[in-house]
């Protein structure tokens, strides 16, 4: 049992009014997430810790947006937009814990070479005029973490079945993905297109429930009691 005292849920108020409202404490919720987060090869100490507090950052962040949506009559515009900072964070989270999970199994992507060097020359065939690129690699002295897309890191997640989670959880996935690339504010072609158009509550009421399955899932054994993930309650 943590020995945090958690302060009470309440609402939002204005400035010089009343008591400040307290989230979840940043010890609670590292607490919560050592449970999984622990130096590995690929993740030495000083970057466990640091993604470790990154995670604690976001949902500390994301119980704050969850209370915005709760407390304040928000105009539809602002709405809308609330929700997919949620979401757009919310990936954030479930994509750090899949690097970690992919790292820790030994099934993150790897590279055993690296670039070095790039030439082009140009070249006419048959009439037509073409660019050759030539790229060289080096063959580094042992292999190392490669990027992967958060798209890979859940195909490779789910079809490794590093976690155990419901098909619904897995099945949903790509579709939360779509929403948190609209990060990206110009690929759009129309108004029809546009943020307003595309998230909705049950959006976000999604990315509560794939979060809460996801923080009490078997990667965290031990949860403290002590822990509120309250605000991952469909309906809060």
């Amino acid at each position: 049992m943590l020995n945090y005292a958690l302060k009470a849920m309440v609402e939002l108020v204005l400035k010089g009014q009343g008591s400040p409202w307290y989230p979840t404490p940043i010890p609670a919720l590292e607490a919560h997430l050592g449970l999984l987060f622990q130096p590995i090869a690929g993740v030495p100490a000083k970057r466990c810790w640091g993604i470790q507090k990154n995670l604690a950052y976001a949902l500390q962040y994301l119980e704050f947006t969850a209370r915005i949506l709760n407390d304040l009559r928000l105009s539809s515009v602002l709405e809308i937009q609330t929700f997919k900072s949620f979401i757009v964070h919310g990936c954030s989270v479930i994509e750090a814990v899949f690097f970690y999970v992919l790292v820790k199994s030994g099934t993150h992507t790897r590279a055993e070479w690296a670039s070095e060097t790039k030439s082009a020359s140009h070249v006419t065939i048959g009439g037509k005029p073409y660019r050759v690129e030539v790229e060289y690699f080096t063959k580094l002295p042992k292999p190392v973490l490669a990027e992967m897309t958060f798209d890979a890191m859940c195909k490779r997640v789910e079809d490794k079945h590093l976690i155990k989670l419901s098909n619904d959880f897995y099945k949903n996935l790509p579709y939360l993905r779509g929403l948190r690339n609209r990060i990206h504010l110009h690929p759009v072609e129309s108004y029809e297109e546009s943020d307003y158009n595309r998230f909705e509550r049950k959006d976000f009421e999604l990315m509560k429930k794939i979060l809460k399955a996801l923080l009490t899932s078997e990667l965290f054994p031990k949860c403290q009691k002590s822990l509120s993930l309250e605000f991952l309650d469909l309906d809060k």
